[in-house]
């Protein structure tokens, strides 16, 4: 994928990411949807720009952006940045605290909320068909399967606000059951086949609803027994969200393909995501083959991701609900499904941006004794 390099600077990191922006292509036709997608096309670039000169600030952002003439919004939400900041400076002083917290008001049962600045969430949930209890199917929060569940719900989690693929925590693979961390919602969990028979199984996450258009800002990262794969909405002109400029590449290690989601440029480093597969469903997979006391694991993190363009004062006071959901599939079905029914967003990944990463469901673990 061919990548715009960075230009040397001669002045102050902010006037030389400026110079560099007056060479932009012509702007299109003002109000049309063509301008709105240049814009944010722009907007992406000048982010990335922006973080290789050391400017991360938010609001240095959308200073520079509205300087340039980037602005979605006539440069309101520049202004609504600055007032904040001088908002929060003044009542902090006030206060004499170091910190705000925003307590939220009510508690949405089983809805996760995702907002720019906080909320309150209820439970992510994760659900066997009738079908996998049948086939004997059973989940848990522990590996050793000391409560045996048909339903999962993630623990609620408060104050709500935007981050980045860096302040999730490192070990949040590592740690079972609901572990929500500072902004983040993240549940591990384990799933075993406890009937007479192998069997093969698709999982499915699903956006059942969303106001606002969060879910086009929310960020979803799925380990599969210890490997992970970071998806996001693909962006305004349909290409893969992307994020540039981490000293190291942030969960490389467990990576699903490395090669196909992460690159390096000089001394940074910078993530693909995998687009959602449409407006309902984030990702979907297969498990086949699944012998008698076969256990695999999962791990769910889901946050709104502060670097994405969608990314905006828009989404004040909304919310996005997730589920994960389990179906057993009989043989007759499996040829057809792993064809690409389930893994589609693989071939569509490989087919513009390399090779497809091959589908490996996972490490079979020990059953506990």
């Amino acid at each position: 994928m061919p990548r715009r390099q960075s230009k040397p600077t001669d002045t102050s990191p902010a006037d030389d990411v400026t110079a560099v922006r007056l060479g932009q292509n012509l702007r299109p036709q003002p109000g049309t949807k063509a301008e709105r997608q240049w814009l944010k096309k722009e907007r992406r670039q000048l982010r990335r720009d922006l973080r290789e000169k050391g400017i991360n600030s938010p609001v240095d952002f959308e200073t520079i952006a509205r300087d340039l003439g980037l602005v979605l919004d006539g440069g309101r939400k520049a202004r609504r940045l600055i007032y904040l900041r001088l908002w929060l400076t003044r009542l902090l002083s006030q206060l004499g605290m170091r910190t705000l917290i925003l307590a939220a008001t009510t508690m949405l049962s089983g809805l996760f909320v995702l907002s720019s600045i906080t909320e309150t969430a209820g439970s992510f949930t994760i659900n066997l068909t009738a079908d996998m209890l049948r086939a004997g199917f059973i989940l848990s929060e522990n590996a050793d399967f000391t409560r045996e569940e048909s339903r999962l719900f993630s623990s609620e989690i408060e104050q709500v606000s935007n981050i980045t693929l860096e302040d999730i925590s490192a070990d949040v693979d590592l740690v079972d059951g609901p572990h929500n961390g500072n902004n983040y919602l993240a549940y591990t969990f384990y799933i075993r086949n406890t009937g007479t028979e192998t069997a093969s199984y698709a999982y499915f996450i699903n956006k059942d609803s969303d106001t606002m258009d969060v879910g086009r800002a929310t960020w979803l990262m799925l380990f599969e027994d210890g490997r992970q794969i970071i998806y996001a909405s693909a962006s305004a002109d349909g290409d893969p969200e992307e994020l540039y400029g981490f000293r190291v590449a942030p969960f490389g290690e467990q990576a699903f393909a490395y090669t196909s989601h992460y690159y390096k440029e000089g001394d940074r480093y910078g993530l693909i995501t995998v687009p959602f597969v449409d407006d309902k469903t984030v990702l979907q997979g297969l498990v086949e083959n699944v012998a008698v006391g076969e256990t695999h694991k999962y791990t769910v993190v889901i946050w709104i991701e502060g670097h994405d363009p969608d990314c905006t004062n828009e989404l004040f006071g909304g919310y996005a609900k997730f589920s994960m959901d389990f179906e057993n599939v009989s043989d007759e079905e499996t040829a057809s499904i792993f064809d690409g029914v389930y893994r589609k967003e693989y071939e569509e990944y490989a087919s513009e941006f390399g090779p497809a990463p091959d589908f490996n469901p996972g490490t079979e673990t020990s059953p506990a004794a």
